[in-house]
């Protein structure tokens, strides 16, 4: 084969590639709407192929199931998430501002879309945490948060008497208590949690350093 050839060969496969992620894309943003408009279980694959205007074995060529759609959006969204959390790492002032921000920026998220998002949450928070060819992304997620208190470790806001990654769990805690709270109690005000939590979180991250002088077991 020569060059002509290669580059051509090489051309037609780009645009073969670039044309199947269209399509792909087009596929899950049909469904992300539908799952928010209707549910994640009333959802049909025949209704997103619709919708994405796909033969219901073009929708089989790129998913093999509708969870295993649910769980590439689930990843998606944890890449949004996490490039939002290294946002709020570089634009928060201290500590407590960036658990305001961060809590916040959480119930703002969940929040934003109608009714049946509450359902889409719970089917990405289920994918997360069940799939585990994506330990990749769970690993950074918790990176994410051991960075925080790293970060407030450095400008001596947080104590070192506990290691950073057992502070980082407080945080961490926190963040999968209200989303489990959220997707399965109806009038949960997350919200007020949220605002509530991060202060709380900020009172016992910082009160724990000004106490770094008492030793364990003293009264």
């Amino acid at each position: 084969m020569g060059a002509a050839e290669a580059i051509a060969l090489g051309e037609s496969t780009s645009r073969r590639e670039r044309k199947k992620q269209e399509l792909q894309n087009r596929i899950l943003q049909s469904a992300q709407q539908l799952f928010e408009d209707k549910g994640v279980s009333a959802t049909t694959v025949a209704e997103i192929c619709e919708v994405a205007d796909v033969a219901t074995k073009t929708f089989f060529n790129h998913f093999s199931t509708k969870q295993q759609l649910v769980e590439r959006l689930a990843h998606a969204s944890l890449n949004i998430f996490l490039a939002d959390l290294a946002s709020l790492r570089t634009e928060a002032t201290d500590l407590q501002d960036w658990l305001l921000r961060f809590f916040a920026k959480m119930a703002d998220t969940v929040t934003q879309a109608g009714p049946m998002h509450r359902e889409l949450v719970n089917e990405i928070v289920h994918a997360i945490s069940s799939d585990s060819n994506e330990t990749r992304q769970k690993l950074q997620l918790r990176e994410a948060f051991l960075d925080v208190v790293r970060d407030g470790v450095a400008r001596g806001e947080i104590g070192t008497q506990h290691d950073a990654e057992t502070q980082s769990e407080l945080i961490i805690g926190a963040f999968y208590s209200l989303m489990f709270s959220w997707t399965h109690l109806e009038e949960y005000p997350i919200r007020e949690r949220a605002r509530a939590l991060a202060l709380l979180l900020g009172d016992t991250l910082r009160t724990q350093n000004q106490d770094k002088e008492i030793p364990h077991g003293s009264a």
